[in-house]
């Protein structure tokens, strides 16, 4: 019986912010449609929401043993998006909580500010190449998912210029994975009507959208 290994941040997971604002059950996620869709496989997945690369790489060693026909990766969002603090910095500030009650107001209430100009990314370009590489290495028979976003309202969400900021991680992805660079977000940009607020995450449509598509994927390897 075929393995199938998919490694994912938090866009591979179930979410709450509201009723109104954003839900989503875990049944409705791609992961699960496709547990449910193709029983002769077996089906792990693995999501971690915050996630980069460098955090989804350290947990690639537990899943050695699973010996996986086939990986999917959902990542890379985490590791390009603009921050208003260095991880170093946000840390300090979870240790430090008499610190933080005075800074973290501050920066809450300019935050797209310091977005804006400190340009801050967990990993640079190179290093997110190299990350990236070093993941995708790990399994033969990988494939890295183009990260997704609303093309209509990132740049009011976070400063312009950002939508090209994007682009550029994906070119990288796909420079990484090649043929197995699975493209999806012109398809997502069709119905922008299944992004949430933030601009990156998706509906249970939108799901469903992921879910065909890797589908296909899936089935053409088993030809």
């Amino acid at each position: 019986m075929k393995k199938i290994l998919i490694m994912t941040d938090s866009l591979g997971l179930g979410r709450y912010v509201s009723k109104d604002q954003a839900y989503l059950n875990i049944e409705d996620t791609w992961p699960e449609l496709l547990k449910r869709s193709l029983p002769e496989l077996i089906i792990h997945s693995h999501g971690q929401g915050h996630a980069g690369f460098s955090d989804i790489e350290k947990q690639l060693k537990y899943w050695k043993m699973f010996e996986p026909d086939m990986v999917i990766f959902q990542v890379g969002l985490n590791d390009c998006l603009p921050r208003a603090l260095h991880r170093h910095e946000s840390e300090f500030l979870d240790k430090y909580k008499r610190v933080a009650s005075s800074i973290s107001p501050l920066v809450s209430k300019f935050r797209k500010r310091l977005r804006k100009h400190r340009r801050i990314s967990y990993h640079d370009q190179r290093s997110f190449e190299s990350i990236s590489a070093k993941t995708y290495g790990h399994f033969k028979n990988s494939y890295i998912l183009e990260m997704i976003y609303d093309k209509r309202r990132t740049n009011e969400n976070f400063y312009d210029g950002y939508q090209e900021h994007i682009e550029r991680y994906n070119e990288i992805l796909h420079s990484v994975a090649r043929d197995a660079f699975i493209e999806i977000n012109t398809k997502m940009n069709r119905h922008r009507d299944m992004f949430f607020n933030d601009t990156f995450h998706v509906d249970k449509d939108g799901h469903r959208l992921i879910f065909e598509e890797i589908k296909n994927v899936i089935l053409k390897e088993q030809q």
